[in-house]
């Protein structure tokens, strides 16, 4: 045996193992880069006038919790006015594009911290499209408890002080922009990836 392979042969016999522990880390860091940074898990579920029973684990600055709510997709359809303008003032749609309105029926207890979701369209080439607002999901100036901040203690039960309490239910209309041609066969509703709410179109 020459002088190298007597020198190396603990780690040439010790490198297919290496080899396995690395595809091991590849596969994780895919997990956790892919999976969990994209909408990949399909919490819950339902057709068009439909109630959909919805129970979201996730963990805030707290710790381990999860929210609870129901939705229903009541109608899908175009809307003349875009009213997401930097100026507040609802507008046409730009050329090319066209506007189109979501109505959800929601019901939640009060507790329940349902601010600062995100809609979205889907089409059949499975593009996405999200709302720019952050009341898709709560009604206006009634949002209910807001997310706990960085090392707090405790969640809020309520919303802030001076706003009413959120109806234990309600329904709102956020409004997406997509291309003219689009399709949309999906909508969704999330707040922390890869959990996601599939709504189908009808």
């Amino acid at each position: 045996m020459s002088g190298w392979w007597r020198t190396n042969r603990v780690w040439l016999a010790a490198l297919p193992f290496c080899v396995a522990g690395a595809a091991a880390a590849s596969s994780y860091n895919v997990k956790d880069n892919w999976y969990d940074a994209g909408l990949h898990h399909r919490i819950a579920e339902g057709s068009a006038h439909t109630w959909v029973e919805v129970h979201d684990e996730y963990t805030d600055p707290v710790g381990p919790t999860s929210r609870t709510y129901r939705v229903r997709l009541d109608a899908v359809g175009d809307t003349p006015l875009y009213p997401y303008w930097e100026d507040g003032t609802p507008a046409p749609p730009p050329d090319g594009l066209r506007a189109v309105t979501v109505r959800l029926d929601w019901r939640a207890e009060p507790d329940q911290q349902l601010r600062g979701c995100t809609l979205a369209l889907v089409d059949e080439d499975g593009r996405r499209f999200e709302a720019d607002t952050t009341d898709a999901c709560t009604p206006f100036e009634q949002g209910g408890p807001e997310a706990p901040s960085p090392g707090a203690d405790e969640r809020p039960t309520t919303g802030p002080e001076g706003e009413p309490e959120r109806p234990a239910s309600w329904t709102t209309n956020p409004v997406v922009l997509v291309p003219e041609d689009t399709q949309i066969s999906e909508v969704w509703v999330y707040w922390e990836t890869p959990d996601h709410v599939d709504l189908r179109v009808p």
